[in-house]
């Protein structure tokens, strides 16, 4: 019997901050816990946008998205063209009328890379310069495609 390594590290995972959160959660869900504990994690939480956004900002250099523009490029239009179109399409061939909510997760579907995403491709030692072209060009781009993508999907229900 060949035995074949998995490429998963499970303490990798085990100890992934997040991972831990998540199970912690689970296992105080039926405690009460006292306000100050939950106004502190509040304040400590409201810090993580701003440290991701930051970080993901030290790394962005625009030199790097025209080095990488074909693969940036491909990453923006499956993202935040083609996904987009896909999930439109399966609504509309099941007959769904695109209302409020649907038409709400429609655009999240457009929304550009996370930033979560790429600080996680850098920390697993992934391609960092495509990770945050995408995300900054993706950015810049949804300025344009989301309104365009909204208005589009409310002339195809009308």
């Amino acid at each position: 019997m060949v035995r074949v390594k998995s490429p998963l590290r499970h303490k990798k995972i085990i100890t992934f901050p997040p991972f831990i959160a998540v199970v912690f959660s689970f296992l105080i869900k039926g405690f009460p816990v006292p306000e100050f504990v939950l106004g502190s994690l509040k304040t400590i939480g409201m810090t993580v946008i701003p440290l991701a956004l930051f970080s993901v900002g030290v790394n962005l250099r625009f030199s790097k998205v025209k080095d990488r523009l074909r693969d940036v490029s491909a990453v923006i239009l499956i993202k935040m063209v083609i996904a987009p179109a896909v999930f439109i399409l399966i609504l509309l061939f099941a007959g769904v009328s695109i209302d409020t909510p649907y038409l709400s997760a429609v655009i999240e579907v457009s929304m550009p890379p996370m930033v979560l995403a790429s600080i996680l491709v850098i920390g697993a030692g992934l391609d960092r310069d495509l990770a945050v072209s995408s995300v900054g060009t993706g950015i810049i781009f949804s300025f344009l495609s989301v309104p365009a993508l909204f208005f589009m999907v409310r002339l195809l229900t009308a």
